[in-house]
């Protein structure tokens, strides 16, 4: 018996970078629920079926509500914060255009069609988008940036720091 993949039209080079882009997207979530963790003083370990629930928009307002402190005190490491939290937003949205998107061939082989969805006007819209290898190498680039920022942030604020512990 063997299997065919409902989107076996689509270049291998087109999803093996999909995966990338849910891989590095994974890996900047991972470092939000160990932020979320360290914030709220709990053991990562024994938190983390708690901060795997816990939706991005929330993660994201308990992160900004811990770095509110330096709004006033330090306003260079606030801007930067911001910055960095911006980025980690923008990275949510391309992970969620690429990894959940609805895909379709297309006339070209080796531009497949995504298919968006918009509301305007109070109508739904469907566009049948060409996606070029490039946007989704550049989704996969800025999606890993945003995270190294993010995690970068974090550190300058005093969480995330690796172990101090010497092992026995």
């Amino acid at each position: 018996m063997s299997y065919t993949s409902p989107y076996s039209f689509l270049p291998d080079e087109h999803m093996r970078l999909v995966g990338i882009i849910a891989f590095h997207w994974e890996a900047v979530d991972l470092s939000l629920q160990r932020a979320v963790a360290e914030i709220t003083m709990t053991d990562c370990g024994g938190i983390a079926i708690l901060t795997d629930m816990i939706g991005f928009r929330s993660k994201t307002e308990i992160i900004m509500a811990y770095a509110r402190q330096f709004q006033s005190g330090d306003p260079l490491k606030w801007k930067e914060f911001v910055s960095a939290l911006e980025g980690v937003k923008d990275a949510y949205t391309l992970r969620n255009k690429f990894v959940h998107a609805r895909w379709i061939d297309g006339p070209d082989t080796t531009r497949p069609l995504r298919v968006d969805f918009r509301l305007s006007g109070g109508r739904l819209k469907q566009e049948e988008v060409p996606t070029e290898i490039g946007e989704l190498y550049a989704a996969a680039t800025a999606i890993f940036n945003a995270g190294g920022a993010m995690t970068t942030c974090l550190w300058k604020c005093g969480l995330m720091l690796p172990s101090q512990e010497t092992p026995a």
